[in-house]
């Protein structure tokens, strides 16, 4: 991906996520096995967010974040790249599409953070997830599940995005 049509909008998109919005399963098999782990984003993607892309890209060892849009209309244009910064990551993402929240991938597309309404899905090598989700994979989505159960009323959908993911191994808070 070094060459300018290499990263534009539609490239990268169609390298990790499929038309259905799945992650495509070409870019998940590349490399070292890849997880995913959705994420509580209740008010849509946020700083949070931007800085758990960016730890995982550090992580990763990327030298950078790319942000990619959704949007048609700039389908042919070059993703907007942004060191790791968090903060200067999320102006970016926030400059790229007021309507449709962009996919944040690492430069080296060992990972990316991909925002639906109300969650986000981390995904990647085991280096970028350990740098996104600091608190463990398992952590992660046991407390999604909890998330998802508070909200099951008004955003039922995290119920099955909780059910597609759930923690390989169970922590009891107390013994029984």
């Amino acid at each position: 991906m070094n060459s300018p049509a290499d990263r534009r909008n539609r490239t990268v998109i169609g390298r990790v996520v499929t038309g259905t919005g799945d992650f495509a399963g070409d870019w998940m098999a590349a490399g070292a096995g890849k997880v995913v782990v959705p994420l509580p984003a209740h008010r849509g993607p946020g700083p949070v967010v931007a800085a758990r892309a960016a730890a995982g890209a550090r992580e990763g060892g990327a030298a950078g974040v790319w942000v990619a849009s959704f949007d048609v209309g700039r389908a042919d244009e070059s993703v907007g790249q942004s060191v790791l910064d968090a903060e200067q990551l999320w102006t970016l993402a926030c400059q790229d599409s007021a309507d449709t929240a962009p996919l944040l991938v690492a430069g080296n597309l060992l990972g990316c953070v991909l925002s639906r309404p109300g969650y986000a899905l981390v995904a990647g090598t085991s280096a970028f997830v350990r740098g996104a989700v600091p608190e463990g994979v398992d952590g992660a989505r046991a407390r999604f599940r909890r998330y998802a159960e508070r909200l099951r009323h008004s955003m039922p959908e995290l119920i099955r995005v909780a059910d597609r993911f759930p923690p390989e191994h169970h922590a009891w808070a107390t013994i029984a």
